[in-house]
């Protein structure tokens, strides 16, 4: 049943408090196979309670805590754990992720802002995955697929005994989901390039299950579009889609590694070193920008940053957002924001603005 209309959105909610209402179109011509190139993607990000989808707005009306998108919109949470969907013009309930508890413990955040366990896109595609849990303590992963608005698999998971509150998605890469249960959320996207610990791997396709050590997981990625491999060369750097990854401009070149550490990076795809410069009139007067995080691919050549630079010094607001060229080698700011905006929220990383909308549901929740 429609819910709200404003500004030309409309907003939906399921007959089922618990799951959206399927739809019957079985038109795949959009889901994208492993390594190929998918549709470019409009830069995404919130501020407060409204989505900025490439030239569209939207306003949701809710408090959210992430940001996902696909080739078809953009997926969010909000605090009572529900997962949204919009692809500009509606506003759709889609499912059930993990609640945030803010009476009492509050949400538990990942890194640079984001609740952890929550939704997570295939790097091109139409492939969304949440962990649901259904039946008390036993997770289910949901793979949802936003061209077809429709729940395409539901993977009940055997979490071990180590750590039951552990279980993670590491990614969606066309037919395939990976997690684990290990306590290192970084698996598959760090150092441990020859790790011989297992990821579980499932085909939406075939609907088998099986394992992957992250040294075969690293040698799938290679090769892959939208991907950095970061490290002191192409064949011993580790290979990592960058999100979430923090970045220094040293001087007029950009860097892996915040606070100039200056580890190189490389494209997979071509081989060659990436050398990225931004204008040397970038900054806050006081020099290049010195610390930056990937949030999105726009498509193969492009990727943004949020600057966070006024982080160190405990400012969190009027962020800036650049989109660098892998062809070029050119970053350039996309939006810039005064310093009378709040902390956005970018897809992926979340950032201090999704802290800031968790602790205005908070309070909506409990009537201050």
């Amino acid at each position: 049943m429609a819910l709200v209309l404003t500004a030309g959105v409309t907003f939906s909610r399921p007959s089922s408090p618990d799951r959206a209402t399927a739809s019957s179109a079985e038109d795949s011509s959009l889901t994208v196979t492993p390594g190929s190139s998918g549709l470019p993607r409009p830069l995404t990000y919130a501020e407060g309670q409204t989505i900025h989808l490439g030239n569209r707005t939207i306003d949701t009306h809710l408090d959210l805590l992430s940001l996902d998108v696909t080739d078809d919109g953009a997926a969010f949470t909000t605090l009572d754990g529900y997962v949204w969907f919009t692809d500009g013009t509606s506003i759709e309930q889609i499912g059930f992720a993990n609640p945030g508890r803010p009476l009492r413990s509050g949400v538990v955040w990942g890194p640079a802002g984001r609740p952890n366990d929550r939704v997570v896109s295939a790097r091109t595609g139409s492939r969304l995955a949440w962990v649901e849990f259904p039946r008390g303590d036993r997770p289910e992963i949901v793979v949802y697929d936003t061209h077809r608005r429709d729940e395409v698999a539901r993977v009940p998971v055997d979490l071990g005994p180590r750590c039951r509150s552990c279980g993670h998605i590491v990614a969606v890469d066309g037919d395939d989901v990976f997690w684990t249960d290990s306590l290192e959320h970084g698996f598959g996207q760090s150092g441990e390039r020859h790790s011989q610990a297992l990821l579980a791997r499932y085909s939406v396709s075939t609907g088998k299950r099986s394992s992957i050590t992250v040294e075969e997981y690293q040698r799938l990625l290679r090769r892959s579009p939208r991907m950095l491999v970061v490290g002191p060369t192409l064949e011993s750097g580790t290979v990592e889609s960058g999100i979430n990854q923090d970045f220094a401009f040293i001087g007029e070149e950009l860097v892996a590694g915040g606070r100039g550490t200056g580890r190189p990076m490389f494209d997979p795809v071509t081989g060659r070193r990436l050398v990225l410069r931004v204008s040397p009139r970038y900054g806050y007067g006081f020099g290049a920008a010195e610390r930056l995080y990937l949030f999105q691919w726009l498509d193969d050549d492009r990727f943004a940053l949020l600057d966070g630079t006024g982080w160190n010094s405990g400012e969190y607001r009027g962020e800036d957002l650049l989109v660098c060229r892998l062809s070029t080698g050119r970053c350039t700011v996309a939006v810039r924001r005064p310093p009378s905006a709040g902390s956005p929220i970018v897809p992926e990383i979340g950032s201090p603005g999704a802290e800031q909308a968790q602790d205005r549901a908070a309070r909506s929740l409990s009537g201050r």
